[in-house]
């Protein structure tokens, strides 16, 4: 009976601490564990360890508390060190003190209590030391990975990697790649990106034809790196690949669209830029800051000052639009929604009509519509005098 009642209360307080949604829930599940008489000290640790995951790498939990967790643990675990290695490597707690690289700190406490390491470790470590932009503390990292026998671990090898890319050292990234016996998806992605970062497109694109398989994240790296290192036109051409060679299954989404955006802007090649934005219009992607941006840098570099106007406008709309829906203003009329920022009130209907204060963006418009107004002026009289003294 007590053994079943036992079970009972662990699953029990287990099932709670999966559940926790506030660190006020954590620290009375704590209590509850830490005063329990009838837990034995077994139960005690298996579920202190499943409160330290939640309370270090949650959304809502608390890297500072969960070193104060930790700290109360007599013997940790290796699963103990690992979660608080991963929490350092991968949180940021503005109440503890930066400059100090607690990941590493635990590891060699780790060392100091004889505790050894597992594939679950290093991952973390490499991940500070790139993070830290340390390459010898990095590098040392890597040795005790080959000593201990895990440089054929997937999970490992990527993280080194980019690790290695990082710390711009191509050669040794390149060596880890080489020597891998397997790959996946992530392996190929961090050494194209890898290259691109670096500056070396065209080694990015020899990895990026040797790839059998590609994700969303593969095409964006090479579009957005090409338009990047300045090489707009073999962005389109990548543009046209994905969608000619996916077949639906990688579809661009808003990365995609912004960059080639870009290129086109770069190029000037107002009717592919066109294109494109119908494209995005009849896609069931959402318009934000960087693709209104994209589209007011487009149509402004092509000369198309009309078109610009109505794409800042439509950006504004779509801003003030998500700034009520965020604070949770409601229509003051059917088809008609109002709202005064800074003195200035927007007027949105169903049908998309607006009023939208844009002062400086207009006024860098129409004074580039004005230039271009009066060159073209300037070319018809020269044209003229040119025809009539012919």
């Amino acid at each position: 009976m007590f053994e079943s009642q036992r079970l009972y209360i662990k699953n029990l307080i287990s099932v709670l601490i999966q559940g926790c949604k506030n660190m006020s829930e954590i620290k009375q599940i704590q209590t509850q564990i830490i005063t329990s008489p009838c837990m034995l000290k077994s139960d005690q640790n298996f579920l202190i360890n499943r409160l330290l995951f939640v309370c270090a790498l949650s959304d809502m939990g608390s890297l500072r508390y969960a070193e104060t967790i930790f700290q109360q643990i007599e013997n940790p675990k290796l699963s103990d060190y690992n979660i608080m290695i991963r929490a350092s490597a991968c949180k940021f707690d503005e109440h503890l003190e930066s400059g100090i690289c607690r990941a590493l700190i635990l590891y060699k406490r780790m060392l100091v209590e004889e505790i050894r390491p597992d594939f679950l470790t290093f991952p973390f470590l490499v991940k500070e030391c790139a993070r830290r932009f340390d390459g010898v503390v990095g590098r040392s990292i890597h040795a005790h990975i080959l000593k201990l026998g895990f440089e054929s671990d997937l999970f490992i090898q990527n993280f080194l990697i980019d690790f290695y890319f990082v710390s711009r050292a191509l050669e040794s990234a390149r060596k880890v790649f080489d020597e891998m016996l397997n790959r996946d998806l992530v392996s190929w992605n961090s050494m194209v990106i890898g290259c691109l970062r670096n500056g070396d497109l065209d080694a990015a694109l020899d990895l990026f034809r040797r790839m059998e398989k590609r994700n969303v994240i593969t095409w964006n790296s090479m579009i957005t790196g090409f338009v990047q290192g300045g090489r707009s036109k073999e962005a389109l051409e990548l543009f046209h690949e994905m969608q000619l060679m996916s077949d639906g299954a990688v579809k661009p989404d808003k990365i995609t669209i912004a960059s080639i955006l870009s290129a086109c802007a770069s190029l000037g090649a107002i009717d592919h830029g066109k294109w494109v934005h119908d494209y995005f219009k009849r896609s069931a992607l959402e318009c934000d800051v960087v693709i209104g941006t994209a589209l007011i840098d487009m149509y402004g570099k092509c000369g198309c000052v009309q078109r610009a106007v109505e794409a800042k406008r439509f950006s504004d709309v779509k801003r003030v639009r998500a700034f009520m829906k965020e604070r949770g203003f409601k229509k003051e009329s059917p088809g008609c929604s109002m709202i005064e920022v800074g003195g200035v009130v927007y007027e949105f209907s169903v049908k998309g009509s607006l009023y939208v204060v844009m002062e400086e963006v207009e006024w860098v418009l129409n004074q580039l519509s004005d230039e271009m107004k009066r060159m073209h002026i300037i070319y018809q009289n020269q044209k003229s005098l040119d025809t009539e003294f012919s």
